[in-house]
């Protein structure tokens, strides 16, 4: 969202908890919840109708797969329906096909998104396995078309010399940076241990 805003773009997001930043509306439930709870595919399906409303977006991105379990009742109740893309982001992503309460809307997302972005080959080959094994082979055969693989990675990066200190410790952090996963208390409590410290 940052790096879409810095190159000149508006973003709307919905999300589950808003962290404060700009546009940013916190409303959706739980995407778990949604695999289980019908009620939740309408209310999911009222926010996004609502910010397509008043945002007018010219193109969705659906991060979390359990949100496009309201997708069918948002096409339903929406006049001019922007294209919408899913982020098939790993294998797990293909759960809520194995689910029987949730397979034909899980199904029909594959049918109707206009586009997919796929982090992996593995993940894509997995995910074309699944779509085959529940939706069918039609069904599979056409999303597949309409995947596009970001392989994750990194570039690498010319080795900067660094003076050693042997009282400076350096932490390589590896997930994501959000409170329930106590970087905050983890950074606090390294400072107090291991003086000088250095991120």
């Amino acid at each position: 969202v940052l790096g879409l805003r810095a190159r000149g773009h508006t973003v709307r997001a919905l999300v589950r908890e808003s962290s404060g930043e700009e546009d940013e509306h916190g409303v959706l439930p739980e995407p778990h919840h949604l695999l289980g709870n019908p009620f939740l595919w309408f209310v999911t399906a009222w926010h996004i109708r609502r910010a397509i409303r008043d945002f007018k977006p010219d193109i969705m991105h659906i991060l979390v797969e359990p949100y496009v379990l309201a997708m069918p009742f948002v096409r339903m109740t929406t006049k001019d329906m922007p294209p919408w893309i899913l982020s098939i982001i790993g294998t797990y992503s293909v759960s809520p096909l194995y689910i029987f309460v949730v397979r034909r809307l899980m199904c029909n997302a594959y049918r109707r998104a206009d586009g997919f972005v796929v982090l992996s080959h593995y993940t894509q080959k997995r995910v074309s396995e699944s779509v085959v094994e529940r939706c069918g082979e039609a069904c599979a055969r056409d999303a597949q078309k309409r995947m596009t693989v970001f392989p994750l990675g990194i570039e690498d990066v010319p080795e900067t010399p660094r003076k050693p200190d042997p009282h400076c410790k350096h932490v390589l952090f590896v997930s994501e940076i959000k409170p329930r996963k106590g970087v905050r208390e983890i950074l606090k409590r390294n400072v107090k241990t291991f003086k000088p410290f250095m991120l």
